[in-house]
């Protein structure tokens, strides 16, 4: 396992970003702390000792026309480790992990395409593990695995649980693409819920179906279905 650590950084995805053509494939980045953490949509992720931080580099097999699905190959990929722990843990399309209604982890993927080629795929994972607290503006969207389980944990472990399961899915995937999205589906957070979402800065309301073989997450309008892109839109559950 070919893994750089730091005791504190900007963002672990920023430095694969900045670094990706000097490393090798399958290289993890893990920091202690990130001062610029980001997450999807320009939202922000600022770990710190009690959460495991950490990106990986994937720059082999990548297909443009797939990019689509690697958030959920690596939400399958974490669901698998951290359900090992508590066992009623949800995907939330397309790239959290959530225990009831409170967010457990995130997932940021990026990518670097030129002309049409994707020179390298970037996950990057941010997971509350040992938090006991969550400041009061948190507190009611996120929880840490200790306070779901009563137990603290190790993020060596955990990442190296997470390497040898992304690599397993990695290569499933290849040969079984579908089974990356009937897996999400069994674990979707969001089947059947009522939501609202954001288009072209217009707010709709809609009721959340299955995921589909894109990747794209299949809702139901007042004026029929439509397929939401993951790269287009926020998404919100409705609090009634």
């Amino acid at each position: 396992m070919n893994i750089i650590n730091f005791k504190t950084i900007d963002s672990t995805n920023s430095y694969l970003k900045r670094e990706y053509k000097e490393l090798n494939h399958f290289t993890w980045v893990k920091s202690d702390e990130q001062t610029q953490g980001r997450g999807r949509i320009h939202n922000t992720w600022i770990g710190n000792d009690d959460s495991l931080m950490c990106s990986i580099l994937l720059k082999h097999d990548i297909n443009i026309s797939n990019i689509a699905l690697y958030p959920l190959i690596a939400a399958q990929s974490l669901h698998k480790v951290l359900s090992t722990y508590h066992h009623d843990m949800k995907i939330k399309w397309p790239n959290d992990l959530y225990i009831g209604d409170k967010k457990i982890a995130g997932i940021l993927t990026e990518s670097i395409i030129e002309s049409s080629n994707v020179l390298a795929i970037i996950l990057g994972f941010g997971i509350n593990l040992n938090q006991s607290s969550f400041s009061n503006d948190l507190k009611k969207i996120a929880s840490s695995l200790y306070l779901n389980t009563d137990q603290t944990y190790d993020k060596t472990i955990i990442l190296k649980q997470l390497s040898k399961q992304l690599l397993s899915d990695l290569k499933h995937y290849h040969q079984f693409p579908l089974d990356i999205i009937n897996y999400c589906n069994d674990y979707n957070y969001l089947k059947g819920q009522n939501i609202t979402f954001v288009e072209d800065d217009q707010l709709y309301d809609a009721r959340a179906l299955n995921i589909n073989d894109q990747g794209q997450l299949i809702v139901e309008t007042k004026a029929g279905l439509k397929t939401l892109n993951s790269g287009l839109v926020s998404l919100k559950r409705n609090k009634d």
